[in-house]
């Protein structure tokens, strides 16, 4: 009778526990499996604490199939997540780099957008990575504003990015071209000051003197401008002795002794002088690019 009870009672037992024991073969008695294999307690009192027990096996929040350990000290779930699939695979609600297991996997790295590396692992380096559209690294450079757009210190053509463009690009003195595209052609340039090929001073807007000063064209120097003190104010036709006796703008002339206009050669300074026209020094053998307004 008693052996009758005890494997009654056995099967009993089997019964209810087929959804959630295993059996000890060692000791021939059924023991409760691991109930929740994320809350850090050892249900059935094995000595296995959630994911350890073979009893998780299976269950998500051990998923072994992963890339990242589990580091992170405040989550009793010890399975790991992976940081790249768009699934929370340790169910503690937090998705991919969202959960501070990921906080060192290479792909939840902020990209710096100025560093020459892909520090987020997308195969994406600095400005090219869209985790950098706002980055005010990866604006580009306005080459003509006076601002330093991209943040590097740079401002205009002195930036590498300016390079090409036609502002930054070196006035050639002697071309008849506007070079850096700043609408001044050659000495009217004041990039061109103290070139070979303009001399020291602008002799129509006498730029490169100080003030008091105006630039005056001598034919000692074969006619390139030099700064001297104004004394006089002679126009068109104004007699003169002196280089100094005619305003700005104006040449001594001693064929005509008088003061005559400075002016571009092929241009229209003389219109507004009637009866005259723009005869170059060069005409004298002289490599200066100006001019007088003669009859």
């Amino acid at each position: 009778m008693q052996q009758v009870f005890s494997v009654t009672l056995c099967a009993a037992v089997m019964w209810l526990c087929a959804a959630g024991c295993t059996f000890d073969s060692s000791g021939l008695r059924w023991l409760a499996a691991e109930s929740e294999c994320g809350n850090g307690m050892d249900d059935d009192g094995d000595g296995f604490v959630d994911c350890a027990d073979s009893d998780c096996g299976g269950d998500p929040a051990c998923n072994n199939n992963n890339n990242v350990n589990n580091t992170n000290g405040n989550n009793s779930n010890p399975g790991p997540e992976y940081c790249t699939n768009g699934l929370d695979d340790d169910g503690d609600g937090l998705v991919d780099c969202a959960d501070p297991q990921c906080a060192l996997a290479p792909t939840c790295q902020n990209e710096d957008c100025g560093n020459g590396a892909d520090d987020d692992a997308d195969g994406l380096v600095d400005c090219a990575d869209p985790d950098c559209g706002g980055s005010p690294l990866c604006v580009p450079e306005e080459c003509t504003n006076g601002f330093d757009d991209d943040s590097d210190g740079l401002v205009d053509c002195a930036d590498p990015e300016c390079a090409a463009a036609p502002h930054c690009q070196p006035e050639s003195c002697g071309n008849d071209v506007d070079d850096d595209g700043d609408n001044l052609v050659d000495c009217d340039d004041p990039d061109c000051l103290g070139s070979t090929d303009c001399g020291l001073c602008h002799p129509i807007t006498g730029e490169g003197c100080s003030a008091g000063e105006a630039c005056y064209l001598n034919y000692t120097a074969d006619w390139f401008g030099y700064c001297e003190a104004q004394t006089g104010s002679g126009g068109q036709w104004d007699s003169c002795s002196w280089y100094s006796d005619c305003q700005l703008g104006y040449y001594c002339s001693g064929s005509y002794t008088a003061c005559l206009r400075v002016c571009h050669p092929g241009g229209g300074d003389c219109s507004s002088i009637g009866g005259t026209y723009c005869q170059p020094f060069s005409d004298f053998g002289s490599a200066s690019p100006w001019g007088i307004c003669v009859l």
